[in-house]
């Protein structure tokens, strides 16, 4: 919460009120281990389960400063939708973005 703050008091000295922007997502390999101790007893190990954690960032053209940002677990448009949910939080208003091919052909709002 304390980087959260720090980031949106960081666009907001900049003074960025509108922008240009350009949005970047991917997604990150975890390895999640799950403990279930009747699997463990009878096949002496643990389960390891691959998961995905997806980003996605957008950057004001100007400045060269990110001033959205956001993860999910579900996917990376879901995690683009709550980067667009904190700009608006943030009262920028979005003249244009430059998107990469995933989310082209997308409807974004």
């Amino acid at each position: 919460m304390i980087l959260n703050n720090l980031f949106v008091s960081a666009v907001n000295r900049k003074g960025i009120s509108s922008s240009d922007t350009s949005g970047n997502g991917t997604g990150y390999s975890l390895t999640v281990t799950k403990h279930y101790r009747s699997l463990r007893e009878r096949d002496g190990e643990f389960l390891k389960e691959r998961k995905f954690v997806y980003s996605f960032a957008l950057m004001d053209l100007s400045t060269r400063m990110y001033v959205g940002y956001a993860v999910s677990v579900k996917s990376e448009m879901d995690a683009y939708h709550k980067a667009l949910e904190m700009i608006s939080n943030m009262h920028i208003d979005l003249k244009s973005i430059r998107l990469g091919q995933i989310l082209l052909g997308t409807e974004h709002t």
